[in-house]
């Protein structure tokens, strides 16, 4: 599920914000490599995108570490 979100994650970017797809690129690795939590991450792409935070992803990557 987590591969699948995190792909997604991308081609996502990549279709309609291909500007930010190195951004994104980079905070997903950042999240594999573990040099941040996912919290971090969440707050990175809420930065990214201007959105609103997902508080529902936090817990989802924490099931999944």
């Amino acid at each position: 599920k987590c591969r699948t979100f995190l792909t997604t994650l991308l081609k996502l970017a990549e279709k309609q914000a291909p500007e930010k797809l190195p951004m994104v690129r980079s905070c997903i690795q950042d999240l594999l490599d573990g040099t941040i939590d996912p919290e971090s991450f969440t707050q990175r792409l809420h930065t990214l995108y201007k959105s609103q935070p997902h508080t529902s992803l936090v817990p989802f990557f924490k099931v999944h570490e």
